[in-house]
């Protein structure tokens, strides 16, 4: 027997999404706000992105508070327990695709972010970009299936379950194989910088976590393991991966837009030096930074001013080193 009930399984993903959708509005709110106010251009990748992933996670809330009101104030299908068992209605197949669009969307979005850190390189996301197409297969595929299914059916049917576990599945490893990519990279960039940034490992650890949307993938993880198990709490740990993806990457937004994210540290690392290394004042990695004694030489031609006198040649020199 499952350790929790359908319906409170259902009960508590609405209370949880709820806070969590919350949490998600405000920062979707200051997202937009700095990246409208904050850059002299606006990043139309990143606001019709956190624009995206809002509307949709607002549209799957309003569908989880029908559903509900159905459920324990109409009674519908003889109450709470019959409502959920109904997978053919309307109103959870609509939900399921929306949340195939907001994972496509999420996961499109941590592609893209592998991309960016690995300094565009187009051979590096091939892979990822078919399983995403895989992901979108899966995800369809296991709406169709919710939506023909009979009344009272269970969503770990035989002909139901390979949907599912493919699209959990292939999601999960796009977000594994991005995530580590994108860890890689950073590891990669601190340790060709350290000489000129300084930060704790903790610090470097959380810098890690979020611009890999580590929290993400957790959370697919988790709805794995629920699902593989049998258990009902895959119902709720479904519907906080909703608002979860938004508030995941509403932050890695907000980083990119208020110039602190490894994308401007990848660019300048990536930069040929010619036996110098230059340090950008303009980017930097949330880290602390040492002070640069440098020297500076000033040779002069003296064929050019041989025939000047030691105030112009001192005024001159004055002029190169401004």
């Amino acid at each position: 027997m499952a350790a929790i009930s359908l319906e409170l399984a259902n009960f508590l993903a609405l209370v949880l999404e709820t806070l969590l959708y919350g949490a998600f509005t405000v920062l979707f709110i200051v997202a937009v706000y700095v990246i409208t106010t904050k850059r002299s251009v606006i990043n139309v990748t990143l606001l019709s992105t956190v624009t995206i992933i809002w509307v949709l996670s607002t549209t799957h809330l309003i569908l989880d508070i029908l559903r509900a009101t159905e459920a324990f104030v109409q009674l519908k299908d003889g109450g709470a327990l019959g409502y959920y068992l109904n997978l053919s209605n309307p109103l959870q197949a609509a939900k399921t695709a929306i949340y195939v669009l907001l994972t496509l969307v999420g996961d499109g979005f941590v592609i893209f972010r592998c991309f960016a850190v690995w300094n565009r390189a187009w051979w590096i996301v091939v892979f990822p970009l078919t399983l995403l197409c895989g992901t979108g297969v899966a995800g369809f595929g296991a709406t169709y299936a919710f939506s023909h299914a009979a009344p009272g059916a269970e969503v770990f049917l035989p002909a139901i379950v390979p949907w599912v576990t493919s699209f959990i599945a292939l999601t999960l490893s796009t977000n594994i194989v991005c995530t580590t990519l994108i860890a890689y990279r950073i590891l990669s960039i601190q340790r060709q910088v350290k000489n000129f940034a300084q930060g704790s490992y903790a610090q470097s650890a959380l810098i890690m976590v979020v611009e890999s949307a580590a929290v993400y993938s957790a959370s697919i993880i988790s709805l794995m393991i629920t699902y593989s198990l049998g258990s009902n709490a895959q119902y709720t740990v479904l519907d906080l991966t909703a608002p979860l993806i938004g508030i995941t990457f509403s932050v890695i937004i907000l980083r990119v837009s208020l110039g602190i994210s490894s994308r401007q540290l990848t660019t300048q690392a990536s930069q040929p030096s010619n036996g110098h290394t230059a340090v950008n004042s303009g980017d930097n990695y949330a880290l602390g930074r040492r002070a640069v004694a440098v020297n500076v030489n000033v040779q002069v031609d003296t064929d050019e001013f041989s025939r000047s006198d030691p105030d112009e040649l001192e005024s001159s020199a004055k002029r190169i080193l401004m």
